[in-house]
C-alpha cells in the first residue's frame, strides 16, 4: 500500500507541473540608422586585340596603370583586390563577306573599399582618367555594425514589452514576468547604394545605413 500511494503522489506533482499559465507573445521591430564610415566600388579594364595575347598584354599595361594610380591615391586608405578575370573570342560579320572577323576581349575587374567615403568622388575620377572602362556599384556601409545591431536589437525588445503590455491591459490584465526572449529571424542591414557614371567631377551623395532587428517575446499575465 505505501508503494502505491508514493507513486501516486508523483504522478500527481507531475501533473500539477504540467498546468499552464495566462501568457501573451509578442514581436517587436526597430531599426537604427547611422551614417556611413566606409565605401565600395567596383572598376575593370576592358581591351581588345587580333589575338587572346595582344588582348591580355594591352589589358595588363592598362589596369597597371590604373593600380599604380590608385595605390598612390589611396595610400592606407583604402584597400584594393582583383575580383575578376576574363579572356574570350568575339565574332562579328561584315555585311557582303561570309568571313567573320575575329577578334579577343579580355577584362579584368576589381573591387576597392575605401575607408574614407569622401574620397569617393575622386577615385571614380581618377579611375575613368587612369584606363578604367567600367566603373560602378558604389555601396556604402558600417566598418563595425555591431554596436547598430545591439542598439537595434535592445530597442527591438522594448517594443515588444510595450506591445505585450498593451495586449495584456486590453483585457484587464497585466504583464507579471517575461519568461522568454528570442531573436526573429536575423538582423538585416539595408546600405544606401547607386551605380554611377564617371566625369570630371563625380558627386557622390550618402543617405544613412539601416540597421533592422526583430525580437519576440512571452510573458506571464495576470
Amino acid at each position: 500500500m505505501t508503494r502505491i500511494f508514493l507513486l501516486s503522489t508523483v504522478f500527481a506533482l507531475a501533473g500539477f507541473s504540467q498546468v499552464t499559465r495566462p501568457y501573451v507573445r509578442a514581436t517587436g521591430e526597430a531599426t537604427v540608422s547611422a551614417k556611413p564610415d566606409q565605401v565600395q566600388l567596383s572598376a575593370s579594364v576592358t581591351t581588345q586585340g587580333n589575338t587572346a595575347q595582344e588582348a591580355s598584354e594591352s589589358n595588363a599595361v592598362q589596369m597597371s596603370n590604373l593600380l599604380d594610380k590608385l595605390r598612390a591615391f589611396l595610400g592606407d586608405a583604402g584597400d584594393i583586390k582583383s575580383t575578376g578575370y576574363s579572356v574570350y573570342q568575339q565574332q562579328r560579320t561584315v555585311v557582303g563577306s561570309n568571313t567573320p572577323i575575329i577578334t579577343y576581349v579580355a577584362s579584368n575587374s576589381l573591387s576597392m573599399t575605401l575607408n574614407d567615403i569622401t574620397l569617393a568622388g575622386k577615385v571614380i575620377d581618377l579611375s575613368a582618367q587612369s584606363g578604367a572602362t567600367s566603373i560602378s556599384g558604389l555601396n556604402f556601409g558600417l566598418k563595425d555594425s555591431a554596436p547598430l545591431k545591439r542598439e537595434a536589437l535592445k530597442q527591438a525588445a522594448q517594443q515588444a514589452r510595450i506591445k505585450a503590455d498593451s495586449i495584456a491591459s486590453g483585457v484587464n490584465m497585466k504583464v507579471t514576468n517575461v519568461v522568454a526572449l528570442e531573436e526573429t529571424g536575423s538582423v538585416s542591414i539595408r546600405t544606401p547604394s547607386l551605380s554611377l557614371g564617371a566625369s570630371s567631377s563625380t558627386p557622390v551623395i550618402s543617405g544613412l545605413v539601416d540597421v533592422t532587428a526583430s525580437v519576440t517575446i512571452q510573458a506571464e499575465i495576470q
